[in-house]
């Protein structure tokens, strides 16, 4: 169900996972299965990493649009970076996450820019196991750690609200990787937009 089209003036790649073939089976719900995209669409999927975006070249693209992903991504600071990487100058990224305060993550501790900076001192964007314990603790008491490692089940693992990702968006700027940067709440107060232009 992508949120970008491709039409005239747009030619769309999209990143998944899993071939999908996989898709049934990994993103079933309630016992049905999981959905797959239209024909027209499932031949502009290619299988990469939405942290990193390998798949492009540096400079190859004119936006990144991210819908309820970015929230499910570690290393926050070096997940911006990498998209911005492969944008060309004054290339958009372009999102929206959850704003924890609304929705079934209201328990948990927001993410600040100190804790996303303090994580951009590691390499690597995989996931602890302390995330893990944290969104159990926070959002899921009645799950187990174990047992969403196990299931390999995409956790939420940054917690940003349109205050603090708006810190880090700043933070972006004056290390020169972003020109600017607007943060939009939605009416419903459940997400907030993002749009950020690459320096």
């Amino acid at each position: 169900s992508p949120s970008v089209l491709p039409g005239p003036d747009a030619d769309v790649t999209y990143v998944e996972s899993c071939p999908l073939e996989e898709w049934s089976a990994k993103y079933a719900k309630g016992g049905a299965p999981g959905a797959t995209p239209p024909p027209e669409l499932a031949a502009r999927y290619v299988v990469g990493s939405a942290v990193s975006l390998d798949h492009f070249s540096k400079a190859d693209l004119d936006f990144v649009f991210s819908n309820h992903v970015f929230e499910h991504l570690a290393n926050p600071i070096l997940v911006l970076k990498n998209w911005l990487r492969v944008l060309k100058p004054g290339g958009l990224i372009a999102g929206v996450t959850p704003d924890p305060r609304y929705t079934f993550d209201c328990r948990q501790p927001i993410t600040t820019l100190s804790e996303a900076l303090r994580e951009a001192e590691r390499p690597g964007h995989e996931i602890p196991r302390e995330k893990y314990e944290r969104w159990t603790r926070w959002t899921a008491p009645a799950a187990s750690p174990e047992s969403l490692i196990r299931r390999d089940y995409s956790i939420h693992v940054n917690f940003f609200t349109p205050e603090t990702f708006a810190d880090v968006a700043e933070f972006l700027k004056t290390t020169g990787d972003l020109a600017d940067a607007i943060i939009v709440s939605a009416l419903n107060q459940k997400d907030f937009a993002f749009a950020l232009w690459k320096a």
